[in-house]
């Protein structure tokens, strides 16, 4: 007797499909200054989200901020029409993006590049400006670590999504604790001083129209890391 095989309800052959792998070139360790060469686990909760919640990025612009290895914006490609992944032009950021882009081209459904892109720049390219006018959805993740750079952060996010047309913003954090002997108690003073700025940017017009949602992080985990309760996931969306 041969090999059994499985057959559907049609009777054709169903051919095994091995599964589709990422491949991510990314450091293991680094100083400070380099930390977009890592990948942390609040860009692996994104990209769960993204896989999960797959029609929210169908036929989209998407637009990633601080994209690191370009962890997100690759899984945003296998479903978005266009991704642009940006990050600031340093430590050879834009150089990683890229390769990754390239090792996985045969996973992406869209067209997905790569754009200089710094918080604390005042003026955006022709170029950016255009794109983030085309942006459907903007994502990051693990962009909050160091005060300076979260309020910059914010004051760009905000903009960004005070332009035309309607966004929806989704941002995964981990809530990285700290002693300390002022409060005498465990706390996460990055995250809650990027939620302090938010209150103080966002609660004027048109900003505090806005809706700003924590999600539940319990949607099904493709990516091998361990998903702790300090990782979160915000959706926002302009109204």
């Amino acid at each position: 007797a041969g090999d059994e095989v499985e057959v559907d309800e049609d009777g054709d052959i169903l051919v095994p499909r091995t599964k589709n792998k990422l491949e991510i070139e990314f450091s293991t360790s680094t100083t400070i200054p380099h930390v977009g060469l890592q990948i942390w686990r609040g860009a692996l909760l994104l990209a769960d989200f993204i896989q999960s919640h797959s029609e929210i990025f169908k036929d989209k612009i998407v637009l990633e901020l601080g994209s690191g290895v370009g962890l997100g914006g690759v899984v945003a490609g296998m479903h978005a029409k266009e991704v642009i992944c940006s990050d600031i032009d340093k430590c050879g950021i834009l150089q990683l993006i890229k390769r990754n882009i390239n090792r996985n081209k045969k996973l992406l459904k869209g067209k997905v590049g790569v754009s200089t892109f710094d918080f604390y720049q005042q003026e955006w390219s022709v170029h950016l400006t255009r794109k983030i006018k085309q942006s459907d959805v903007i994502i990051a993740a693990d962009v909050i670590y160091e005060d300076s750079l979260t309020e910059a952060f914010v004051e760009c996010i905000t903009k960004i999504l005070q332009t035309p047309p309607v966004k929806r913003f989704y941002l995964a954090l981990e809530k990285r604790y700290v002693f300390t002997m002022a409060h005498l108690d465990s706390v996460a003073p990055c995250y809650e001083y990027f939620l302090k700025c938010l209150r103080n940017k966002w609660s004027k017009y048109p900003m505090c129209n806005w809706s700003l949602k924590e999600l539940k992080t319990d949607f099904k985990q493709y990516f091998n890391y361990v998903r702790t309760k300090e990782l979160v996931l915000w959706e926002i969306l302009v109204q």
